[in-house]
């Protein structure tokens, strides 16, 4: 997920991640899983202060970026 620069700290994340965790458990889910680069800081506040927890790490993961203009690189 990535949210505009412009939209940022006015809680549009968190509102994401609540709806997508109301789908998932509308479709029978009983748990949500985030992937999340370790070195992005604020996303990382962001999901703890959601009640998220680390499962899980991946020192060998590759990740994408999105660019200014909407492009994905990897």
């Amino acid at each position: 997920m990535v949210v505009a620069e412009g939209a940022r700290r006015k809680g549009v994340a968190e509102r994401l991640i609540g709806e997508a965790e109301v789908t998932a458990m509308s479709w029978g889910f009983d748990s949500c899983y985030l992937l999340v680069c370790a070195d992005n800081a604020p996303a990382v506040s962001l999901y703890k202060k959601l009640g998220f927890t680390v499962a899980f790490e991946d020192d060998e993961a590759k990740t994408s970026e999105v660019e200014q203009d909407g492009t994905v690189k990897s």
